[in-house]
């Protein structure tokens, strides 16, 4: 029995284009980001990518990137809160460069949140290995997870065995472009992972060289 899960970070929002911090504050996507969604979906219609559902964070920008995909290829979406973005309590809303300019060299344990309100770093691991168990509650096939950058890279983690470690060390990071995708499979017969590829973004590359 074969899943194929398709990770994708939603499209480019507006609090994207004005560099500010969002967590699970609810932003839109922006003119661009609408159309880095559509230029995927047409990708995969091309391609003939099918899905036997969307599961999507329940946030604007993941709902609305979603909701452009399953309209063109016909899939259903189901919202899951479990795919949240991070929880950044009091940072939500800031800019990055009004936090540059009051942050210091301090580091926070696995066990502490960055900022007052936030999930730390256990808090977010927790959650993504949740958010990936839930995924098996499915039928076997291949499901699109629309969801954010740092608990996309956070589930990556929990699939790749990588707990956050104990002392002041940031872990791994990894990288999802707005519309970025990545491919992993996993067999039940063998109970194996396999990493197809990560952050794709073919379908914004094809668009520019029409352009």
């Amino acid at each position: 029995m074969i899943y194929d899960f398709i990770f994708l970070r939603h499209g480019l929002s507006t609090a994207n284009e004005n560099g500010i911090l969002q967590g699970q504050h609810d932003y839109p996507l922006s003119e661009e980001g609408y159309l880095q969604a559509k230029y995927l979906s047409e990708y995969w219609q091309e391609e003939r990518t099918t899905f036997n559902c969307i599961i999507s964070s329940p946030l604007g920008r993941a709902r609305e990137t979603a909701a452009v995909i399953a309209e063109l290829l016909g899939t259903d979406i189901v919202f899951d809160a479990r795919w949240l973005e991070r929880q950044l309590g009091e940072a939500q809303g800031k800019t990055y460069t009004s936090l540059q300019q009051t942050s210091s060299d301090w580091i926070p344990t696995p066990y502490e949140p960055p900022f007052p309100g936030a999930e730390s770093e256990w808090d977010l691991y927790l959650r993504a290995a949740e958010a990936v168990q839930s995924l098996f509650l499915n039928d076997p096939g291949q499901l699109l997870i629309v969801s954010h950058g740092a608990l996309l890279s956070a589930a990556l983690r929990t699939i790749l065995g990588q707990p956050p470690a104990a002392g002041r060390v940031r872990p791994v990071r990894f990288s999802f472009h707005n519309t970025g995708h990545s491919h992993l499979r996993f067999n039940r017969t063998t109970a194996r992972w396999t990493l197809h590829y990560h952050n794709r973004t073919s379908h914004l590359e094809q668009q520019a060289g029409q352009t």
